[in-house]
């Protein structure tokens, strides 16, 4: 007994866990979807893109360095790279080469383009703290839709569990004959279109799942239910927060609204950047170079001898030797050729920019008409967030209006139903009046619930503008 105890809270406890690991919390959902967004992921590889850039800009500054070399096979009549003698005989070479340059002035090209990027930098990444924080709204715009659907499916249900012991009761009155037949068919005409509606709902609510799934990125396969928190916390305080207040809030706090500034700027530095072409560019540069030649020689030594000639002495010939001194010579060794070839040289260059087929002044045009279009964007992106914050205020204390005059209907609703209820009870009003009423009920309590969960959203889109984290308690 002892071990079939333990064996079954084992099993419990095990069922709980997954149960847990099932499901979805508000902030689990968040966290999942920032992690898996496909466009976050993208944002992520444009900041990534953008801190490139920057690096790149950095060592743009930088002394350049490259290396050469070339190896090459020639026959028939060639010249000697080393001697420059033509030769009849294949020939081997091999030339090796150092170079490096700096840009000493380019008009301050290099260091704004440096300013340029990082700012871009800056940009991007407000830009992905921005989309993560739309995706995270989205994510409560989905989870609250799926609440409301739950909670409606509740009502409903508790609807037809009511109907049904209408149902019983009336059965229990026609046994006694103290109701005819055909007021049971009201009633259970009403069980059938309650029952309806509760698959409706049903079919709604997996509909909700499925999408907030779909945005979460799970795989077809895996349940998914989400985490239903306890009694949400409203806060009626927020609706006395004035536009002024969020909009300037929001100004200073808004990843997208100091990314639009960051734009202007970069658009500016963009200027300077295009003008830099109308200043000359001043470049150091230098070179290191040797050669190779298969048929290069070395002087190992002298031999001394004597070689005759034949002069002529007042019309007379003799021969006379004449000593001599020959070279011995040998394969030039590879290391060798490249030290005594060895060739280096420095230079300076200067652009001056003269005339380059308006291209210079196109570019500082197009540049200042950049930065005209990034101030428009930033302002429409202004402009946009107060009208939205002034319509998520407004809607905000519409719904909460709606909302009490919606609980003050559904009070009235149930005590009307309660009154005929009681009259029914003691046979005064009919079976139609009870259903009516029941009817009104329902319909204002699904209004509340619609009003409450509205309100709810629109208390987080505000909270949204606020920068607070969004949070259902």
């Amino acid at each position: 007994m002892k071990h079939s105890s333990l064996i079954l809270l084992l099993t419990l406890m095990t069922g709980l866990s997954v149960s847990a690991q099932n499901t979805w919390s508000l902030q689990r959902c968040v966290d999942h979807a920032r992690e898996n967004s496909l466009s976050i992921k993208q944002n992520r590889l444009n900041v990534e893109r953008a801190r490139i850039a920057a690096e790149q800009a950095v060592h743009n500054q930088y002394p350049r360095l490259n290396g050469s070399a070339n190896y090459g096979l020639n026959f028939g009549r060639t010249i000697d790279p080393v001697t420059n003698d033509f030769e009849t005989r294949s020939i081997g070479n091999n030339s090796l080469g150092l170079s490096a340059g700096v840009l000493l002035y380019d008009g301050g090209s290099i260091k704004n383009t440096i300013a340029q990027t990082r700012v871009n930098l800056q940009s991007a990444t407000l830009d992905g703290r921005q989309f993560s924080d739309d995706l995270a709204l989205t994510v409560v715009q989905y989870y609250l839709a799926i609440l409301f659907a739950q909670d409606r499916l509740d009502n409903a249900r508790l609807q037809v569990q009511t109907t049904t012991q209408q149902l019983d009761q009336m059965d229990r009155l026609i046994a006694a004959g103290s109701k005819p037949e055909g007021d049971r068919l009201e009633i259970l005409a009403q069980k059938a279109r309650e029952e309806q509606n509760i698959t409706t709902i049903e079919n709604t609510v997996s509909t909700n799942k499925l999408l907030l799934k779909q945005l979460l990125r799970l795989s077809i396969d895996q349940t998914f239910e989400i985490e239903r928190p306890g009694a949400i916390e409203l806060q009626p305080s927020e609706i006395e927060q004035n536009l002024l207040g969020i909009y300037n809030h929001a100004l200073s706090n808004r990843p997208d609204i100091q990314s639009g500034d960051l734009r202007v700027q970069s658009a500016e530095i963009g200027v300077k950047i295009a003008k830099s072409n109308f200043y000359p560019s001043i470049s150091l540069g230098g070179n290191l170079n040797s050669v190779f030649s298969s048929l290069a020689q070395r002087i190992d030594g002298f031999s001394d001898t004597r070689v005759q000639q034949v002069i002529f002495f007042n019309g007379q010939s003799a021969t006379i030797e004449i000593p001599t001194r020959i070279p011995q010579t040998s394969n030039n060794p590879y290391f060798s050729q490249l030290n005594e070839n060895l060739g280096y040289g420095f230079g300076l260059n200067m652009s001056i920019p003269i005339y380059n087929n308006y291209t210079a002044k196109s570019q500082v045009k197009q540049a200042q008409v950049a930065v005209e279009s990034a101030k428009l964007d930033a302002e429409q992106t202004k402009e946009t967030l107060k009208n939205n914050i002034q319509t998520a205020l407004n809607e905000l204390r519409a719904t909460a209006n709606t909302y009490e005059a919606s609980k003050r209907s559904t009070e009235a609703s149930q005590r009307a139903y309660n009154n005929i209820k009681i009259k029914y009870d003691v046979g005064v009003a009919t079976t139609f009046e009870l259903l009516t009423a029941k009817n009104n009920l329902d319909i204002v309590t699904t209004e509340e619930l619609l009003s409450r969960y509205d309100y709810i959203f629109r208390s987080k889109v505000v909270d949204y503008y606020l920068g607070r984290q969004i949070r259902l308690n």
